[in-house]
């Protein structure tokens, strides 16, 4: 993506892949209603978390994604915030441990 465009990545540092995107969509690509554009979180996570969120207000299956394994949360407010705290936490917690598993050798 282009360096002045409208989002942010969040990466692990050994292999660069992504687990969390931070970016500005068209409400309409998440089926909402209205003109516009919507702040939103795309998170890497476990098939049985993103599947059980999926039913959670504010979450959708991930937009650009792979729906398995990525939920897109809307940043909008309408969401209890200590739901979303918690499912970032565990994201960003998920791919720590997955990084320090890839480096025990370096500690």
């Amino acid at each position: 993506w282009a360096p002045d465009s409208d989002h942010a990545v969040f990466r692990r540092p050994n292999n660069r892949k992504w687990f969390a995107v931070l970016m500005t969509i068209p409400r309409a690509k998440l089926g909402l209603s209205g003109d516009g554009s919507i702040e939103v979180v795309n998170l890497k996570c476990g098939p049985i978390l993103a599947a059980s969120l999926r039913s959670e207000a504010g979450f959708f299956p991930a937009w650009h994604m792979n729906k398995n394994h990525w939920i897109t949360a809307a940043l909008d407010g309408k969401k209890r915030k200590e739901v979303l705290d918690a499912v970032a936490a565990t994201v960003i917690l998920e791919n720590f441990m997955a990084y320090r598993k890839n480096h025990k050798d370096e500690q």
